[in-house]
């Protein structure tokens, strides 16, 4: 185990432009086909050349993804979301809440205060200009929720340095996005 993590700490980003390099030099066709016929785009998920050298993977992968289609139809997801239900999340609910945002008809009620409603109305109106204000910070809220799961998302993909400043500071701002998320969960509707 130790010499594992030695080996893991050795790992540099010039480690894998050597790695890089070498695999260049084994396989030039495959990086031809892979660099300059398709330029960097791959098919179906898999490099180029990998996808023509093995053109089993795809009528397979064809299978599922039909079968991951029809689940999507039949049930509203698919099998592959249970895989990684954190980063389905981080990459969907930015844009579930942003919609939110921009289409929103509606504050909760919990972000207005007494002294936001007028005296003795029996309707329980609020003061002129107040269902705005609250209707911002509605924004905001909503706003730092979905930059905390995109910043999730981030440590997932180890943008940051572990433990740097940087990634403690994505921490919190996550923190503050679920304390958010869980404070505001039942107002999450228009």
């Amino acid at each position: 185990m130790k010499d594992e993590i030695e080996v893991y700490e050795e790992l540099t980003d010039d480690t894998f432009e050597k790695w890089d390099r070498e695999w260049k030099k084994e396989h030039p066709i495959r990086h031809w086909v892979d660099e300059k016929l398709f330029k960097g785009k791959g098919l179906f998920g898999y490099s180029a050349s990998h996808a023509l050298t093995s053109p089993h993977v795809l009528i397979a992968d064809t299978g599922r993804q039909i079968k991951w289609a029809w689940q999507r139809v039949f049930r509203g997801w698919d099998d592959r979301i249970s895989w990684s239900i954190d980063y389905y999340l981080d990459e969907n609910l930015p844009l579930w809440l942003e919609r939110l945002k921009k289409y929103n008809h509606g504050v909760p009620g919990s972000l207005f205060k007494e002294e936001d409603y007028l005296p003795d109305d029996p309707y329980g109106a609020t003061k002129p200009g107040v269902f705005e204000e609250r209707a911002e910070e509605w924004g905001v809220i909503l706003q730092k929720i979905a930059d905390g799961f995109r910043t999730h998302r981030k440590l997932n993909d180890f943008e940051f340095e572990y433990n740097s400043k940087e990634w403690k500071d994505a921490e919190k701002q996550f923190e503050e996005a679920m304390y958010l998320f869980k404070e505001h969960y039942g107002s999450f509707w228009d």
